[in-house]
């Protein structure tokens, strides 16, 4: 069995759970603007990483992605189920 890096498993989080609404909410120009920019900054800083960088690394990306996803969360909410 192949193990998965970290770095792949929190793509596909990102993908999984916040990618889909980019395409939705990408011709917008208010909190949907954020959601996708945000959303753009958090892929590209997890594809330009090694695949299991230093767990201080990880950690500190971990802390980060949360805050930022309880953002887009919220605008999901307003926007889709609101």
């Amino acid at each position: 069995m192949m193990e998965t890096s970290w770095k792949a498993l929190k793509i596909a989080m990102m993908e999984e759970c916040f990618g889909k609404y980019v395409p939705v909410f990408e011709n917008y120009e208010d909190d949907r603007k954020v959601y996708c920019n945000t959303y753009r900054m958090i892929m590209d800083g997890l594809t330009s990483l090694e695949e299991n960088p230093n767990i201080f690394v990880r950690v500190a990306i971990d802390k980060k992605i949360e805050e930022e996803t309880l953002m887009m969360g919220r605008v999901i909410l307003r926007f889709i189920y609101g």
